[in-house]
């Protein structure tokens, strides 16, 4: 049950961080793509898929 708990925190987490950042560049209106944060966020997400299985 924690472990469910703590997926789901950490996924809407994540969630909110990325509207955050979404928004925040539509704000400023820039448009161009960061590799080095979606690399990041990629690779957050490849190894937490792996931890929680």
């Amino acid at each position: 049950v924690l472990g469910a708990l703590a997926s789901v925190l950490s996924i809407w987490v994540a969630t909110g961080i990325l509207v955050y950042m979404a928004i925040k560049r539509c704000i400023d209106q820039r448009f161009t793509v960061q590799p080095t944060e979606m690399l990041v966020v990629a690779s957050c997400g490849v190894i937490f898929n792996i931890v929680y299985v």
